[in-house]
């Protein structure tokens, strides 16, 4: 079974919303669908199948642009994650510590890694937590004309002048399983799961805009 992190993050994202409209919280979402909003045929490579690395950079510039647009108090951005040895699992969050509203950042990760980790272990999952991680530890593919000493997450770290526009407001970015681990690759395409985690995303940012601070 092939599972595309595209499709499991689309539907974690519109649950998720679901539920904060529910609660009278406003949502912007950067897509809604199987589809780039603004993407040019010069972001793909000659075929037109793929991002090429100014693409991809290009696609997270408009989704950074967006948020600030739309004025947003929190972004939290919905992964999942691989890795080569396939038993590898868990869930992780990371956020970038070298922007003005750090200390909100790393508040509103805490609060998405607890809300999820303890979502999966009061509902029988041993999900391993990972924890909470600063991006400055991660090793970041080379986007476009960003240079290779940027290590950070582009969604939450800081600009480049005129390179990149950053975000400006507190986030955080979720990589709930790894989809190159069988049993978590085939739980997060249950509408069960994606519920769970989507009820629990929800609870953290409800908890953040509160002010609440994670134990």
């Amino acid at each position: 079974m092939v599972v595309e992190e595209k499709a499991v993050a689309l539907a974690l994202a519109l649950r998720t919303a679901s539920r904060l409209r529910a609660a009278g919280i406003g949502v912007v979402l950067s897509r809604t669908d199987d589809s780039l909003p603004g993407a040019q045929p010069s972001d793909y490579t000659a075929d037109g199948t793929t991002l090429t690395a100014d693409g991809v950079l290009a696609d997270l510039q408009r989704r950074i642009d967006r948020a600030n647009a739309s004025g947003a108090r929190v972004l939290l951005s919905i992964h999942l994650n691989a890795y080569d040895d396939p038993s590898v699992r868990g869930t992780e969050t990371f956020y970038d510590p070298s922007r003005p509203f750090a200390s909100e950042s790393y508040r509103f990760a805490r609060l998405v890694q607890t809300s999820v980790v303890q979502a999966l272990w009061q509902n029988g999952y041993d999900t391993p937590d990972r924890g909470v991680s600063d991006d400055t530890d991660l090793i970041a593919d080379r986007l476009g004309a960003l240079d290779p000493s940027y290590h950070y997450l582009v969604l939450l770290g800081p600009g480049v002048p005129g390179q990149l526009r950053p975000s400006t407001m507190p986030g955080a970015l979720n990589e709930v399983f790894f989809l190159t681990n069988p049993a978590e690759a085939t739980a997060v395409t249950t509408a069960e799961m994606q519920d769970l985690i989507a009820a629990a995303y929800a609870q953290a940012i409800e908890q953040f805009l509160r002010g609440a601070r994670s134990p």
